[in-house]
C-alpha cells in the first residue's frame, strides 16, 4: 500500500506526453493499484499515527520496522475478529433460545457444547438450502459432508 502511494506521487508528475493503454492487462493492473491506493487511505485515515509511523525515516531504511508496523496492524484486526465472534456466539445463543421453539437443553452463550449439526435448530439452520434437513438420511452425513460444494454429486436421487 505504501509502494503504491509513492508510485501515484511519482506517477503524477510523469504524466505528460505519455501513450495510452487500455488493453485488458493493463486495466486489471490499473484497478488493483486502485484497491490498493484506496486501502491505503482507509488505513491512514482509520488507525491512529500510521501515516506518522510510515512517514518515519525508519520505514523506509529499517524492514523490521515495517514488519512491526504490519504485526500490530494484524494484531489489531485478529483481536477485532476475536470480539466480533465472542459478541456473535453470545448473540446468537440468546436469539435462539428466545425463538418459539427454542434448543433443548439451551445454548449457553460462552460454550459449543450442543451446537452446530448436533442441534436440531443449528443444524437446521447451518444446513445447506440445497439440501432438506427434515430428511433423516441429510440429518446422518457427517457435517464435513454437508459443508461441501459438490451436494449434487453426493445426494443425487433425494
Amino acid at each position: 500500500m505504501v509502494l503504491e502511494n509513492d508510485r501515484r506521487g511519482t506517477e503524477e508528475s510523469d504524466d505528460e506526453g505519455t501513450a495510452v493503454d487500455d488493453s485488458a492487462e493493463t486495466k486489471e493492473i490499473k484497478r488493483t493499484q486502485d484497491r490498493m491506493f484506496t486501502a491505503f487511505n482507509l488505513t491512514c485515515s482509520l488507525v491512529p499515527g500510521f501515516k506518522k509511523a510510515i512517514d518515519a525515516p525508519e520505514a523506509t531504511t529499517d524492514p523490521k520496522f515495517v514488519r512491526r508496523i504490519c504485526n500490530q496492524l494484524d494484531s489489531g484486526a485478529n483481536q477485532g475478529r476475536n470480539d466480533d465472534v465472542s459478541r456473535a456466539k453470545l448473540s446468537i445463543a440468546e436469539w435462539l433460545n428466545a425463538r418459539p421453539n427454542p434448543p433443548s437443553p439451551p445454548l449457553q452463550g460462552s460454550q459449543r457444547i450442543g451446537r452446530g449439526f448436533t442441534s436440531d435448530v443449528t443444524g437446521r439452520l447451518l444446513c445447506p438450502i440445497q439440501l432438506d434437513w427434515d430428511n433423516s438420511h441429510v440429518r446422518s452425513f457427517p457435517s464435513e459432508l454437508l459443508l461441501r460444494d459438490d451436494y449434487d454429486a453426493i445426494f443425487t436421487g433425494f
